[in-house]
């Protein structure tokens, strides 16, 4: 793991104030020691739509972003490989270039994950469709993934950035729905691993860690 200089300048990672789609990048900044503090975005949205968005210095001003001086980098793919190359870590895109094409592909099967589970939560009639949605559009997508994953410690053998979306998807569905990786051991045990890592176990015990909530306005969206 690469260890930066704490005299070096902060990065600024903004976001809203919830897990979201940034917990990932948070993940990571531990994960590679690099420095940094947030601005998070709270209640007020107008903080953000009227101030800040509108004077971001970047060509395609969205959250989360992250600031490294002068620079501005957003789009959250962006955001991940701006990190692991500021970090010297282009390994967490994949060692080789078949790697990489394997990764994206894990990447992108993921999202469709991702996306499953944020449009069941944000969906009016959750309580009513959560068992069949999960049945129908997750469980098939957690059974690959478990396959491709097999008895290996990270999805490729070796940890990149896909790992940390992974893992937080993971927790999400565990929260939503409890047992629903009971059938995929190697999942659960992939998820313990992470969690028990050095810098993981640091994060979780910090003031930096959110725990609740997940979502912004989510009809699913427990605060406990």
């Amino acid at each position: 793991m690469n260890s930066t200089n704490s005299s070096s300048p902060k990065l600024l990672l903004g976001y809203w104030g919830v897990r979201g789609r940034t917990q990932p990048i948070r993940y990571l900044l531990e994960y590679l020691q690099l420095p940094y503090e947030e601005k998070r975005y709270g209640e007020n949205w107008e903080e953000w739509f009227a101030q800040d968005k509108v004077n971001l210095p970047a060509p395609f001003p969205n959250l989360p972003y992250i600031k490294d001086g002068d620079r501005v980098v957003t789009q959250s793919e962006a955001v991940y490989l701006y990190i692991a190359q500021k970090a010297g870590r282009s390994d967490l895109f994949g060692k080789t270039d078949d790697d990489q094409v394997t990764v994206s592909s894990t990447r992108w099967t993921i999202a469709d994950l991702v996306q499953s589970v944020g449009d069941l939560a944000y969906n009016p009639e959750f309580e009513k469709i959560r068992d069949e949605t999960l049945n129908e559009k997750v469980v098939p997508l957690l059974e690959a993934l478990s396959t491709f994953l097999g008895q290996r410690e990270f999805l490729h053998g070796y940890i990149t950035y896909v790992d940390f979306i992974f893992y937080e998807i993971l927790e999400l569905l565990s929260v939503m729905k409890k047992e629903i990786l009971e059938p995929f051991v190697n999942l659960g045990e992939y998820q313990q691993r992470f969690t028990k890592q050095q810098f993981m176990v640091d994060y979780i015990n910090s003031d930096k860690f959110i725990k609740r909530p997940f979502f912004g306005p989510a009809v699913w969206n427990p605060m406990e």
